[in-house]
């Protein structure tokens, strides 16, 4: 009857749900772990007088530093992923110009897709500032799309950021023309636990929390984010904030 199928379905939900959180520990238990194995042998190295080129030294040090740089982002993305499930994340806003943000961003960012050969660009309204933002969060919703573009785009590819005013938002979309999304994997990427089986984010390992994270302050601007395939091919991730 209808109320046996209601139970199934809430089961399997909650099935799938566990089985997500497992898989999410053991992808950040792993992303915890290499890190730190990596930093300890190269400690021991040092320590252990085995390693005394310069040149090996230097690379060992610029290695552990990379390390210790990309735990501390998992860590501040577990924390502000525990803020996010209390409701307990805290934006303050004021009038910023996303101009300068994307600007700032893409500048970031050319140094990497340089080194990919991947050609990274932009285009923003003449007439998008203000915008009333927490800074410091949307810049941060917009590296993660950014870098997600360029990890996922192959050499000789595209990467295209444009940001437009409308009359009651204004809008921000990052394009590539790497694999796309596989269509089952749409309606969950910005779940907090998932990671379709060869979803891109796959491909490089990470527990992906980047695009719920991402999720949780566009919603807490009471805007709305959105992922999509685009029929020539590749990915298009846009969210929009409300004026």
């Amino acid at each position: 009857n209808m109320m046996a199928a209601q139970l199934q379905a809430t089961e399997r939900k909650r099935e799938e749900l566990e089985q997500m959180r497992r898989n999410f520990i053991a992808w950040t238990s792993h992303d915890l772990r290499t890190p730190l194995t990596s930093i300890r042998a190269m400690v021991e190295a040092l320590h252990d007088g085995v390693v005394d080129d310069p040149a090996t030294v230097r690379r060992y040090y610029a290695t552990m530093r990379n390390d210790v740089i990309g735990l501390n982002n998992l860590i501040n993305d577990l924390f502000e992923l525990s803020q996010l499930d209390a409701g307990g994340l805290h934006i303050e806003t004021a009038s910023h110009s996303l101009r300068d943000l994307i600007s700032d961003a893409l500048e970031s960012f050319h140094a990497l897709a340089e080194q990919r050969h991947i050609q990274l660009g932009g285009e923003v309204g003449a007439d998008i500032d203000p915008v009333v933002m927490s800074a410091p969060k949307i810049g941060r919703v917009v590296n993660n799309l950014i870098g997600n573009a360029l990890r996922y785009t192959p050499a000789g590819g595209q990467v295209f950021v444009r940001a437009v005013r409308t009359e009651t938002a204004v809008q921000v979309t990052v394009q590539d023309n790497g694999p796309g999304f596989r269509e089952k994997d749409l309606p969950h990427l910005f779940e907090q636990f998932y990671r379709g089986e060869e979803a891109r984010s796959r491909q490089t390992g990470g527990a992906g929390l980047g695009l719920a994270i991402a999720r949780g302050i566009i919603m807490a601007h009471n805007g709305r984010i959105w992922a999509e395939n685009i029929p020539t091919g590749g990915a298009l991730v846009g969210f929009e904030l409300p004026i």
